[in-house]
């Protein structure tokens, strides 16, 4: 559960493991196994509890290939979450709303 005030005010330069990545307004990351940056996107930046609360409902898929791939849905699931714990995407962005 993140409050809306965990999300930024402003757009940010990161460079973790190696990659420079920008990060829009209305973000949060963190690493995931290690390998992986993990951006949670909340656009309207609202909580992530309560009764109005936002909830993922897209994917972005960064692969270490440069390619990125977009899943509509609430979760990822079969090959896609194994080949995400494979740590095959460099990043991933999760679209709250």
């Amino acid at each position: 559960m993140l409050s809306k005030t965990f999300f930024s005010t402003n757009e940010q330069c990161v460079n973790p493991f190696g990659f420079e990545e920008t990060l829009p307004v209305g973000s949060a990351a963190c690493a995931l196994l290690e390998t992986t940056l993990l951006v949670y996107i909340n656009p309207e930046r609202q909580d992530t509890f309560g009764d109005d609360a936002v909830k993922p409902c897209r994917y972005l898929l960064h692969g270490r290939d440069g390619s990125i791939q977009t899943v509509e849905a609430p979760y990822l699931e079969g090959q896609t979450a194994e080949t995400l714990r494979q740590g095959q995407f460099r990043r991933v962005d999760v679209v709250l709303a």
